[in-house]
């Protein structure tokens, strides 16, 4: 895959994780996401949408079933990943995550430094600002009662305060 073959960005809220526990609704989630991308991404080249894809699944499924689902919805499409060096390490590690990680294309955001040999399906984003942000990271954050405010966008920030989020651990 190439980068300038991609025609749009899909966000897909994750609800169910097996290995993270996510307390926060998912009609929420696309809320805050709409938010980052009027902060960081309006002017954006490539039209990023939210889809609601994963709020409509009743059961979790794996990264790789989610995959399956996606490709069975929308066989006109092509789909790359966009993940952290930390999800890429952990995907083996995770129900059908070999399956995943051979059969998907992956745009990874990290350090060089830190990634093992890529496979010719990982595209290395680096040099971004901030790569080492994670959900979970910044629940962790809230919850201790640290500032968050230099990795998210405003808007995200204002939502999180206004609706009191991730104050507890789950």
């Amino acid at each position: 895959f190439n980068f300038e073959n991609l025609e749009e960005i899909w966000l897909v809220p994750v609800l169910f994780q097996s290995h993270s526990k996510i307390d926060v609704p998912g009609t929420m989630r696309i809320e805050m996401l709409n938010a980052l991308i009027l902060d960081k991404f309006k002017e954006s080249s490539i039209p990023i949408k939210i889809s609601d894809f994963e709020t409509k699944i009743t059961k979790e499924l794996s990264h790789y079933q989610i995959k399956l689902e996606l490709e069975r919805a929308f066989p006109q499409n092509q789909f790359v990943f966009v993940i952290g060096q930390e999800v890429l390490h952990s995907l083996s590690s995770l129900k059908d995550g070999t399956k995943f990680l051979v059969t998907s294309d992956f745009i990874v955001y990290g350090d060089k430094e830190k990634l093992k040999t890529l496979s010719k399906n990982v595209k290395l984003i680096s040099g971004l600002a901030n790569t080492d942000i994670t959900s979970s990271k910044i629940r962790g954050m809230i919850y201790r009662g640290e500032d968050i405010s230099s990795l998210t966008s405003p808007s995200v920030l204002n939502y999180i305060q206004e609706h009191n989020l991730y104050k507890k651990l789950v």
